[in-house]
């Protein structure tokens, strides 16, 4: 466990599956800030990206929206307007608002953008120092030039939040970072640890709950079922198309065979069954953060071409349809998948404040795990 004041840094991927930090892994982040010498870091290049990754995807869904309009006014043949119901400028200037206020409520530091000479990351571009690479990395060369004025100013250690391995990591270990830049840290008075996660939820997993306060009889009262303020199979329920639609972006049947290809999903949901409880952890504010399994069968289909579809039967599926096209047959089965869900729970309020899928694990038919 690391002892000295801890900096968690955050890359804009952080922000790609909660992009307003509302989530149980960002609450768990930070109460786990409000301790002694734990300290949340963005920069403002991060933040900027952030902001552009944010107004990207919504112009991405709202073209999306369109086109399924125009499908509908194709096939009903009935008018549809076009997504003027969002104003993506004033969206976006919306959410930057609402970002920076929850990053500055959980006690962020923001790093200003590096007082760093055009001559300087010339040189280091044509010598080929991450984070540039082929010509590319500008704008996570100015992220890693705050770094390192942080890092020289407040010694300590760090943690950096981050899925750009290809940058900012080793080839061979993407949670070490590169020479280039371990060599750029030697020339500091810095004798601390610099290590990279790529998501938020492997911090919060190795660094954070280790050290929060679990609530055991909690933990034990859900797991028997007579904790009667908190319902899981309610939550569930509750929560019931939400987790299907999640499960389908994030199922994956190449666990299973090899042979399938995209798209696969789920198209029918049955009930939860074996909720395991993982964690109860105690908040500062009187709320509680759960987590834990649930078991879900589900009917599943995929894509195999004619000839694999002939072996399809010995991994649990059977032909749909032999010739859903001139190369692949639709086949069916049904699945065991495994989910990790994590909330927050007021209790004064008697509800669920946030619910999160954080991970779901195929398994083999019959429920035995896959390898």
């Amino acid at each position: 466990m690391l002892k000295k004041p801890l900096y968690i840094v955050l890359d804009t991927t952080a922000f790609v599956q909660d992009p307003n930090l509302v989530g149980p892994e960002v609450r768990l982040l930070e109460e786990f800030a409000k301790g002694h010498n734990r300290t949340i870091i963005v920069s403002e290049v991060v933040f900027a990206e952030a902001v552009n990754q944010f107004k990207e995807h919504l112009e991405k869904h709202l073209d999306e929206m369109d086109k399924t309009k125009n499908t509908l006014s194709w096939l009903t043949n009935k008018p549809h307007d076009k997504s003027k119901e969002f104003d993506v400028r004033m969206e976006t200037q919306k959410y930057q608002s609402r970002l920076h206020s929850r990053l500055s409520s959980i006690g962020t530091v923001f790093l200003p953008y590096p007082n760093v000479n055009h001559e300087d990351l010339v040189i280091r571009d044509l010598a080929r120092k991450r984070p540039f690479r082929d010509g590319r990395g500008y704008r996570d060369t100015l992220i890693w030039h705050s770094i390192l004025k942080q890092v020289a100013e407040n010694p300590g250690e760090y943690i950096l939040v981050t899925k750009n391995s290809r940058d900012f990591c080793l080839d061979t270990d993407i949670q070490q970072l590169h020479d280039d830049l371990s060599s750029d840290l030697k020339l500091l008075p810095f004798s601390g640890k610099f290590i990279v996660r790529s998501e938020l939820k492997e911090v919060v997993n190795e660094f954070i709950k280790p050290v929060l306060h679990r609530v055991e009889d909690i933990k034990h009262a859900l797991q028997k079922g007579t904790y009667k303020s908190l319902s899981l199979e309610n939550i569930l329920e509750q929560e019931f198309q939400t987790i299907f639609e999640i499960l389908n972006c994030k199922i994956d049947l190449s666990v299973l065979s090899s042979t399938f290809e995209e798209p696969f999903g789920i198209y029918t949901l049955g009930q939860p069954t074996q909720i395991r409880i993982k964690d109860v952890i105690e908040l500062s504010d009187g709320d509680v953060y759960v987590e834990f399994t649930a078991l879900y069968e589900a009917d599943a289909y995929a894509y195999v071409s004619h000839f694999e579809a002939q072996s399809a039967g010995h991994m649990g599926f059977h032909i749909s349809d032999p010739d859903w096209n001139e190369t692949y047959s639709e086949v069916e089965g049904t699945v065991h998948v495994e989910v990790t869900i994590g909330l927050t729970y007021d209790f004064d309020e008697e509800t669920a404040t946030s619910v999160e899928v954080i991970d779901c694990d195929t398994l083999r038919p019959g429920g035995s795990e896959t390898d």
